[in-house]
């Protein structure tokens, strides 16, 4: 069972040895009824460049959109950033990472999803690469309606995985996680060695909280369902101030970036 957030000692956390990485919906921002519709507050985007400029570059964000997508959001600011559950990745260098998927699976799966529902008022078909993801938050009511849709279009295909979210479900093609991108990361500058602090709020993110508690982190989960994290949160208004208290502390820590360097 979880703990309450407020029950992390973040005193005890330095920006020399830490290293965040964080889900984008229902985290960094509220989720809307469409993918296009997600509000990024200024004041969240300044909060975040912060963060990594005092952790020397160990921020990442790791989301089920595209990385394109992220950056489009986020810019002109571009962070490391796995994206599509882990599918694609790009580093603190900039190289990206992709994991490669049958492109005429992909059409079938949406052909079949189309033919099941398209035709559904309030229902939305979102093609990534790699997978293509059902919403269906205004209509509630369909949610069995979408799952069915979604385990029928995957059948047939070895490689496809059903990932069922907050009134979504979608067909990924590939077998990486949010697990996986995280164990990518913390291999390598400059979240190598660093203990990991993971946060985020969906289904999607569970392999991710076990992951990092495989590496001896801190994982987090908002909202206060049954999970695997170790802290929770009410939500993401609370997540994000408890990101600002965290940025001061370390702002305020002996231990330092420059500290750390110093001879």
């Amino acid at each position: 069972m979880s703990e309450p957030l407020s029950g992390l000692d973040t005193s005890a956390l330095s920006p020399g040895t830490l290293a965040v990485l964080l889900d984008f919906d229902g985290t960094l921002v509220s989720i809307a009824d469409r993918p296009g519709g997600v509000i990024l507050k200024q004041h969240t985007a300044e909060s975040l460049t912060r963060l990594e400029a005092k952790l020397g570059g160990a921020v990442a964000i790791v989301s089920g959109r595209p990385i394109d997508e992220i950056d489009r959001i986020f810019a002109p600011r571009r962070f490391a950033v796995a994206g599509i559950h882990g599918l694609e990745r790009r580093d603190s260098d900039g190289r990206r990472h992709e994991a490669p998927y049958d492109r005429g699976s992909l059409d079938r799966i949406a052909r079949a999803l189309e033919a099941a529902v398209g035709e559904e008022p309030g229902l939305l078909l979102e093609r990534k690469p790699g997978s293509v993801a059902l919403h269906y938050r205004r209509r509630p009511e369909l949610a069995e309606r979408c799952r069915e849709a979604a385990a029928c279009a995957a059948e047939g295909h070895e490689d496809a995985q059903v990932l069922a979210g907050k009134m979504v479900v979608e067909v990924k093609l590939g077998r990486r996680t949010k697990a996986d991108a995280v164990r990518d990361f913390m291999a390598e500058a400059p979240f190598a060695g660093r203990r990991p602090l993971y946060a985020g709020d969906d289904v999607t993110d569970e392999d991710a909280f076990r992951a990092v508690a495989g590496l001896g982190g801190i994982s987090i989960k908002i909202g206060c369902e049954d999970t695997a994290a170790r802290y929770c949160v009410a939500g993401t208004a609370e997540f994000l101030d408890w990101l600002d208290t965290l940025s001061e502390t370390l702002a305020g820590s002996r231990d330092s970036m420059e500290g750390r360097q110093a001879p």
